[in-house]
Order: structure tokens, then sequence, then C-alpha cells
């Protein structure tokens, strides 16, 4: 009997030390599991939000809308072989055929942008026609963009008179010069950045302290000559034209001016030129959703683009919110993103947004907001 019982205590520990043994298999597979979903779902919330800040000194660049008329090396007849819709992307038309290229060459369907009146306008290329429309879905065949009037009837773009295309075999025996940026002035000044979320890095640069660039005299040919007094030139801080936005970036840049009024702040204003370099930054942020453009360099490159200098900017991206109270609620309850919306330096913001049909990353909308201090 005792034998008896001495075997089935040996035998009931061995199921017992199975049971432990399965049991501790089981936590270690829950914890992997939760641990794998926990950093799928912050991988997620990274993807859709993401928020950045940039104080430093701002480069006036004057933007060169210079049309890309070519002549023809058979007939010697000038003619226009793409035409910028803005610093971000091309429309060409060949071989009975329109094409909208991005900044890197890439082709693209539909891209938005804003004219010169402040209107948002949809270029869309369809079996290589091409179209556009206002965000109401209407069709618009005239506009002016880049102080150059286009127009578009019986599928021919034509823009300040000359037609869209490219004579067929034609090799383009000059050109003019395409859209390019050229440098005015820089002024030196201590500049630090900070990313989150994103490039997750802080960076402090530190330039000469002095803020005007070292005088210097022309040799003197006679002596003890008496110089005339030398002034100083004042720096004023620059101003913009400010205008009323429509649609989305009317209701965000209200929900904005709701949060800031809350904590005391002054209104955000839009001005034309940081609406459109948000839209630019929202088409590039449906190919690389980061705070580094899709060529590189850093998100404040946009603001020389458009001739933006500034002393302080930040930027605040977001994907997969459907209406502007989403994403502003979004963004506000992130610290870092909530940070960019309450900043009292701030005295300009931007937004815009674009929808992206057949999304592989199922975020559709993209949202990208700008805001700016001149220099």
């Amino acid at each position: 009997m005792k034998n008896f019982l001495a075997k089935m205590q040996k035998h009931e520990r061995s199921i017992a030390a199975v049971v432990f043994l399965i049991g501790i298999l089981m936590i270690f597979f829950y914890v992997y599991a939760a641990v794998q979903y926990i950093d799928s779902e912050t991988a997620e919330l990274e993807q859709k939000l993401s928020a950045a800040s940039y104080e430093g000194s701002g480069e006036i660049y004057t933007a060169d809308y210079s049309l890309d008329i070519r002549v023809d090396d058979k007939t010697n007849e000038e003619y226009l072989a793409s035409f910028n819709l803005d610093l971000a992307t091309r429309v060409e038309y060949k071989d009975g055929k329109y094409t909208i290229y991005s900044s890197t060459d890439d082709t693209i369907e539909q891209y938005d942008f804003i004219d010169d009146e402040g209107n948002r306008i949809t270029a869309k290329t369809t079996d290589g026609k091409l179209s556009f429309t206002n965000t109401a879905g209407q069709s618009v065949t005239e506009f002016i963009v880049n102080t150059h009037t286009a127009s578009l009837k019986n599928n021919k773009l034509s823009v300040d008179g000359y037609i869209l295309h490219i004579p067929e075999g034609s090799t383009a025996s000059s050109t003019t010069k395409t859209t390019t940026t050229q440098k005015i002035t820089t002024k030196p000044k201590t500049t630090s950045k900070s990313t989150t979320k994103t490039t997750h890095k802080t960076q402090n640069q530190t330039q000469p302290a002095q803020t005007q660039p070292p005088q210097t005299q022309p040799p003197q040919t006679q002596p003890a000559q008496t110089q005339p007094p030398q002034t100083q030139p004042t720096t004023t801080k620059a101003t913009y034209q400010t205008y009323t936005p429509t649609g989305d970036a009317a209701e965000v840049l209200r929900l904005v001016n709701e949060e800031r009024a809350k904590n005391g702040l002054n209104p955000l204003k839009a001005i034309v030129t940081l609406d459109q370099a948000c839209l630019a930054r929202a088409n590039e942020a449906t190919r690389v959703f980061a705070h580094n453009r899709p060529d590189g360099s850093y998100f404040s490159t946009v603001f020389a683009n458009y001739g933006l200098s500034f002393s302080t900017v930040g930027e605040n991206l977001a994907a997969g919110q459907q209406t502007p109270k989403d994403v502003v609620d979004a963004w506000m309850n992130s610290p870092e993103h909530r940070k960019n919306i309450l900043k009292a330096e701030y005295e300009y913001m931007g937004v815009a947004r674009v929808y992206v049909e057949n999304d592989p990353n199922n975020c559709y909308d993209y949202w990208a907001q700008l805001f700016f201090t001149p220099l």
C-alpha cells in the first residue's frame, strides 16, 4: 500500500511539473503576444502622428518661376516644354499624353496646389487627359499660378500664350532655366533644432555672435579725410499679406485659434504662400511620412522654397483623420503636437489635407500643418 501511494505521489509530482511548465510557456506566449501588439499599435500611432519644431536663422530666397521655354531645333520655333504647378511638381505633354511629375521625377496621377488667389485646385490625369477641379468638384478652365495665366480648353493647356507640348522628335537646341531658387541674403545667428516622434534627435548649431557682416573700408588714398557719418541699416521684421482660407484650412485655423484663446494666446493668421507650402508638404507626406522631405532635406527647407524667411517654425503631420476636428483633437491629445499649437512665438499657421484614393497604408487622408514666425 505504501509503495502504491509513493508511486501515486511521484506520478502527481510529474503531472504538476508538466502543468507548471505548460503554464510558464503560456504566460511567456501571452506576454510576447502583448508586447508585439503594443509595438504594432505604437508604430501605427507614430505613423499617423508626427510633430517637429525648428528654431533658427532663415535665409531669404526668391522663387524663379521661369517657364521651361525651348526652341525646336527643326523649326526654330519656341515652345513650352513643361509647366510648374508649384515648386514640388510640374506638368508635361508628349506623344498625346499629359504627365504630372513630382520633384523627384516620380509620375503621379493627382496633385493638389493653390493658385495665386488662394484657391485650392486639383490637377488630375486620366488616360493621358488633364483636368483641373476646385474643392467643389467643378471644372476649372483658367487660373493664375506663379504669376502665369494657365488655360485648359479642348484638352490643350496653354500658359501665357504658349501651348504646352514637346514637338515630335525634337531634342531642344536651347532652353531657359526651369524652376530654381536663388539665394539672396543669409544672416548668421544661433540655430537650434529639435525633432520628436520621427527623428528622435536634437542638434544644436552655434554660429558666430555677430549679426551684421564685417564692414570692409576701401583703401584710403588721401590722408586725414573726414568720412561721412556711418549709419547702420535697420532690420525690420517681415510682414505678409493675410487672407481668409476656405474649407478644411479655415476650420482647422478656427479650431486651433479656439485652443490658443483658451490659453490666453494670440490667434494665428493665414497667408497664401504658407498654405502652398503646406500643400507641398502634405503631398510629400503621402510618399514619405516624416519630417524629412523625399529628397532627404529637413521639412524647414520648404519655407525657403516659398520665399519665407523665418526665425521659428514648426510642423505637425497626421494621417488617417477624416475631419478637421478629428485631426485637431489628435494633435491636442499629443504633448508634442499640442506644444506646437500652443507655442506663443508663432504668428502664422497653414494647413493642407491630401486624399489618396488607393492608399496602401490605409490612411487615405494626410495632413500637414506649418507654423511660422518671420525673421
